[in-house]
């Protein structure tokens, strides 16, 4: 066979190779050879680990020395030497092409930097080929203990760009599905040491050690099932109608078998048994909208005796196929109550429950993976399920999973992703202890939410679109600032972003490039998640006192529900008419309602809840009964009758929507304000408020929701892109306190009227503020410290951010914190923290080969700016 290649493609041909060829020596380890090494036969290799975390319990290097000769080898003696300390192996007798490994200790508790490991063999009787080989073996410092994750949920974006960025954990390759051979894991009897091949398997152990050395972790894109490369092999777990024919769309299988549970298992603990030893390898993401393409109701024999085993009840009949996994409408239910309250044990009501818990198996399958890779790493392991709430309202999305997320949309506009992260926190209050969350920023709009619905008016447009082959169009810097502080408001551990294509040119995926948006996500992490994380991350929400309920009956039984989209709908619309409002709800479920109650709440939001169960019903009438207030609409049950009535606004959502909206919040105020009062209020209702505590310290977050349409997005009449300058006050229902603007580091001057706070604020387009208020007032930092310290000897720094009374401040204080050592350079443990309750300690331990000499600690509260320095000497 002859194959022809143009000059073009030889050409990229060769550059790919030299690339390859260039990138694996920049990571594979210096090497000085013999003779004899060079005629082969024998070599050593570092096969694992050659990064290391300081203060590691016990870390080794793996060595492997392999017989490449055709003879075989005599027992023989491997010697090594680190930082001048020498041990001695032996290594026994070596058959023609077999290996022997080695594991040799090094010395965590040496300064972080970048040491040699010699290595040299000898065989009796075989002087011609020994083997020698140095090895680059890197110690690291150990991490600060807080840090919000912020990651790049898929895409090859090169570990430079992920550290000058600011993100610190990612997914490698294109899709990161290649840490874990999904044909092997599935043939496999149990989990696998390698599974992948050993090209593969090498590159991954330098990517990881890479990795540890840029302070970044890794994450496997983790799919099984989904990813099984030969299909024909799993047809008998197809789900089946309610005729027994299986569905024709291939990827609907039904994952609660237990053959595919027992293969979830198994992939998860094939990566933990691969990479769990590596530091920087965390864990996975599991799974992405399987659920919402894949989940139908299925009649194999399995299900209905899954079904019937854990509700003593058979699948009702009026469930059929793929078009009732959402649920049946009661207005085509014979026998439907017509009160529209229906009991607990209303078989119906009963199947979907199970089935969105239990039955369509995703949830389970996901723990499964979650447990393998935890069995193996002997460690906690990290699990990230997304998209978490494109799910009815019912606790349990993502199983066991240790991190729920959601991507959102700036449409119609960045006030939407509020909705779905309030919906990933009420989800995750279902577990105990709750699952952490991760909210997504897509960087990208979709092109149906750009460009008009109406093919009529779609024609206008034909000559200006923007690019008619594009499905997606990069969001403006304006609406990525606007998304990213609607999300950090809230009590989250991170943020994620989705759309490589439209931050860096020519990566993979669809859309284009905006050279503006990398720089702005840039500055929002290193300004703002960086010195600001570690405080925000022991900041809860402000308990509620306003609860939105979202209601799984409803969404069962009348076509209701968000699915996480949060912008399609009546109830979304009234949300953020309460954003509008300054009103500052929890999202809650029936499952809440019923578990919690609703004593802590003053008022009921209740949208789209048609259909509601008979406890739920009796909850609510019994807070209403005791004064709480309910905010309805025509669609509740006639046993509710609610004391404000909303009615629907049913116009489509476009650029005028926000207009609406806001039009629509300010009458809703009015008819709250002789029921409702505010503790954190401001005239300006696109100026969006939020609130979290510490104790008596508030931390008010203040959004530019202002927006007007340009000439980009804005040319076809449905979103608005830029934001707009904006000034106003600020409210607070208390009658003092100091206010400090967070990511400034100022002292914002305010004044008392009436027992409220009042603070001006300017903001520019699309910006927000974070305002600390504290009971007291930041007068310094002071820093207890020994004047000496000696090497491998832990020495306790304290620090405390103190009033005029030298006692430490209530809040959650951001300091920076620079120790120096005798060369000026920064040391372990250097950089950004939160000072709970006005005190912070940390531990350092000089290092044996640290220089002797003045170290220098350097720390700058960031609420007022107040800076402090004391010297510490090193000494023998």
């Amino acid at each position: 066979m002859i194959i022809l290649f143009t000059w073009k493609q030889f050409l990229i041909s060769i550059c790919l190779a030299l690339f390859v060829v260039a990138s694996l020596n920049a990571a594979s380890p210096t090497t000085t050879a013999t003779k004899g090494n060079e005629q082969g036969g024998i070599t050593i290799e570092a096969s694992r680990r050659t990064v290391f975390r300081r203060m590691e319990d016990n870390p080794v290097v793996e060595l492997t020395i392999r017989n490449s000769s055709n003879s075989v080898l005599p027992p023989g003696r491997l010697e090594t030497t680190f930082d001048g300390h020498k041990n001695s192996f032996e290594i026994p007798s070596l058959q023609p092409n077999t290996s022997h490994r080695v594991k040799c200790p090094i010395n965590a508790r040496l300064r972080p930097g970048e040491y040699s490991l010699d290595a040299r063999t000898s065989f009796p009787g075989t002087e011609e080929l020994p083997s020698r080989k140095t090895f680059r073996i890197r110690i690291v410092p150990r991490p600060s203990p807080l840090r919000m994750q912020t990651f790049m949920l898929w895409g090859d974006m090169p570990l430079d760009t992920l550290q000058e960025v600011g993100l610190n954990t990612f997914t490698p390759g294109t899709s990161g599905r290649n840490m874990a051979d999904t044909q092997s894991t599935w043939e496999a009897d149990g989990p696998l040491e390698r599974p992948m091949d050993d090209d593969s398997m090498g590159r991954m152990f330098m990517l990881l050690n890479e990795a540890l050395a840029r302070g970044l972790d890794v994450y496997a894109r983790c799919e099984p099932p989904g990813r099984i490369a030969s299909w024909q092999k799993i047809r008998k777990y197809y789900r089946v109608d309610n005729r027994g024919k299986q569905y024709k769309d291939r990827i609907r299988q039904n994952v609660l078998h237990p053959d595919l549970q027992a293969y979830a298992n198994r992939y998860g603990a094939s990566l933990g048994r691969a990479y769990g030893d590596f530091p920087a390898f965390i864990g996975a993401f599991v799974h992405s909208e399987e659920r919402g393409r894949t989940t139908a109701p299925s009649f194999d024999k399995y299900s209905r005796d899954a079904f019937q085993k854990d509700t003593a009840l058979k699948i009702p009949p009026q469930v059929s196929g793929p078009k009732n996994s959402r649920g049946l409408h009661y207005k085509n239910l014979r026998d439907f109550p017509a009160d529209r309250v229906i009991r607990e044990d209303d078989p119906l009501y009963v199947y979907y429950r199970w089935f969105w818990k239990t039955g369509d198996g995703w949830n389970s399958l996901n723990t499964r993976v979650r447990r393998g890779m935890e069995a193996e790493m002997k460690r906690p392991a990290w699990s990230f399920h997304a998209p978490a709430v494109r799910v009815p309202s019912v606790y349990g999305s993502g199983g066991d999973i240790t991190h729920l997320g959601q991507w959102s949309y700036a449409f119609p506009g960045p006030i939407n992703y509020d909705m779905p992260t309030n919906e990933l926190l009420a989800m995750a209050h279902g577990t105990a202890p709750p699952q952490e969350v991760l909210p997504i920023i897509s960087v990208f709009l979709p092109r149906v939410f750009v460009m008009p619905a109406d093919p009529k008016e779609l024609e206008k447009y034909t000559q200006t679109d923007l690019d008619p082959h594009a499905a997606y169009y990069p969001m403006t810097a304006d609406q990525m600032r606007g998304a990213f502080w609607n999300t950090i408001s809230y009590p989250v551990q991170g943020v994620g972003w989705y759309g490589i294509a439209n931050l860096i040119p020519d990566t993979e995926g669809e859309g284009y490039h905006s050279p503006e948006l990398l720089p702005e996500m840039t500055r929002l992490l290193r300004n703002v998640v960086a010195p600001l994380g570690p405080t925000l991350l022991q900041v809860p929400d402000r308990p509620a006192d306003v609860a939105f309920l979202e209601s799984f009956s409803s969404e069962m039984f009348a076509g209701r529900g968000t699915y996480g989209w949060g912008y399609r709908g009546w109830s979304d619309k009234v949300y953020r008419m309460l954003l509008h409002a300054h009103v500052q709800p929890d999202i809650i479920y029936e499952e809440t309602v019923l578990k919690q109650g609703l004593d802590q709440y003053r008022m009921l939001v209740m949208m789209h809840c048609d259909v509601l169960p008979k406890s739920v019903v009796k909850k609510v009438l019994a807070f209403q009964k005791r004064g709480g207030i309910i905010v309805g609409d025509s669609h509740l049950p006639p046993a509710i009758r609610p004391d404000l009535l909303i009615r629907d606004d049913r116009r489509t959502s476009s650029a005028d929507s926000i207009a609406r909206e806001v039009k629509g919040a300010l009458k809703l105020r009015k008819k709250l304000n002789h029921h409702y009062l505010r503790y954190v209020d401001c005239k300006d209702p696109e100026i969006l408020l939020r609130v979290r505590q510490y104790g008596d310290s508030d931390y008010i977050f203040v959004i530019n929701n202002h927006l007007r349409a340009g000439d980009y997005l804005g040319r076809y009449g449905r979103i608005r892109e830029y934001g707009v300058p904006a000034k106003t006050k600020v409210f607070v229902r208390r009658k003092k306190g100091y206010v400090y603007d967070l990511v400034n580091g100022e002292t914002i001057p305010v004044d008392s009227i009436g027992g409220m706070l009042r603070i001006p604020i300017e903001l520019g387009p699309c910006q927000g503020r974070l305002l600390m208020i504290t009971d007291a007032k930041i007068e310094g930092v002071t820093i207890d410290a020994p004047d000496e310290m000696r090497r491998n000897t832990p020495v306790k720094i304290s620090l405390r951010v103190v009033d005029e009374n030298n006692q430490p401040v209530k809040a959650v204080i951001p300091l920076r914190v620079d120790i120096t050592n005798a060369e000026g350079q920064p040391a372990e443990f250097s950089g950004f923290y939160g000072a709970k309750d006005g005190c912070l300690t940390i531990e350092i331990i000089p290092a044996l080969n640290d220089i002797l000499g003045e170290w220098t600690i350097t720390v700058t509260e960031l609420a007022s700016g107040n800076q402090v320095r004391k010297h510490v000497h090193l000494i023998p």
